[in-house]
């Protein structure tokens, strides 16, 4: 599961906000009520999977919550999660771990094969989503090179190079995540966090655009979309600014890690979407936000995807 940016969906309450705000804001105009509608308010079930092939299933199971309910989580009890394929033949049955948790006892996903979730409990209506893991990918690599700056500054160009799978839309989410590492006599501290970074590539998605007082832009993530270059080898550049390297005299350091996930439209929509709504939120200028679901019946994502990672050090 991609730690870094699925939220948890025990705060699923958040989520529906976001989904009915994106439904019914733009009609409120003076009235000081918004009239929401039972289908849409009711506790459905959410499921949350992002899977691959080289982990075995795992789904969370939980329940969302009325706007307008203030009690604390509810866990779901007595949930069912099966795995079946594209014409509902049952491939295994995942094992309850307790918390919301499903995971398979030796099976693993597939590249190819169209999965199908299907997950029921007691009091609420069947839930079901349908995904498959994209193509192979063909010449992954990553390089770096330290670029000398005229003020002596010195960036560090990224540099990914990949094959895209043919005959297919493939999406891309690119990121780099620090850890920044402080240490003295009393303790060791880690934090994680997104380092921001520019790029000028003409097929990336501008909307999480951010600029500074240079005018240079970056980006959290980058979002590209195989529409220019499906089935041909390409190389995404990024650049980190000098800034990413600290002075180990300080006592502390800041590694990272890049990491470069492909997906189909789902997986791609929901990120987007989720960025989105986090950015939104204390906002009162922003635009309301919904949340993507690909979960018939209910919410939340199911997903097939595929995730590398590389260390990243001055």
């Amino acid at each position: 599961m991609d730690k870094h940016f699925i939220p948890s969906l025990r705060s699923s309450r958040s989520l529906l906000l976001a989904l009915l705000l994106g439904m019914g804001l733009g009609q409120m105009g003076c009235e000081k009520e918004l009239p929401f509608s039972p289908e849409v308010t009711e506790s459905k079930l959410v499921v949350n999977s992002f899977f691959a092939e080289d982990s075995l299933w795992h789904v969370s199971l939980s329940q969302s919550l009325d706007i307008l309910d203030t009690s604390s989580f509810r866990q779901v009890q007595n949930g069912v999660v099966e795995i079946q394929d594209a014409n509902g033949n049952l491939i295994t049955s995942l094992v309850d771990q307790g918390n919301g948790d499903f995971t398979s006892a030796t099976e693993f996903p597939q590249v190819g094969p169209t999965y199908r979730v299907q997950a029921t409990a007691p009091g609420f209506a069947t839930v079901s989503s349908t995904s498959s893991i994209p193509g192979q990918l063909q010449g992954l690599r990553m390089d770096t090179t330290r670029i000398l700056n005229p003020d002596s500054s010195v960036d560090l160009q990224v540099d990914i190079h990949f094959q895209d799978p043919p005959g297919e839309a493939n999406f891309y989410i690119i990121e780099i995540i620090g850890e920044y590492i402080y240490i003295d006599q009393a303790e060791t501290l880690y934090f994680d966090f997104p380092v921001a970074f520019t790029c000028t590539d003409p097929n990336i998605d501008t909307d999480n655009q951010l600029a500074d007082i240079t005018g240079d832009s970056f980006y959290d993530r980058a979002y590209l979309r195989d529409a220019a270059f499906d089935g041909q080898a390409y190389t995404l550049r990024l650049l980190l600014p000098d800034d990413f390297f600290i002075d180990e005299d300080e006592n502390f350091a800041l590694l990272g890690t890049v990491s470069f996930t492909m997906g189909g439209a789902d997986y791609f929509n929901y990120r987007r979407s989720v960025e989105a709504y986090e950015n939104s939120v204390d906002n009162p200028f922003a635009q309301p936000t919904q949340v993507f679901t690909n979960v018939e019946g209910g919410f939340g994502i199911f997903a097939g995807r595929k995730r590398v990672e590389w260390p990243l050090v001055e």
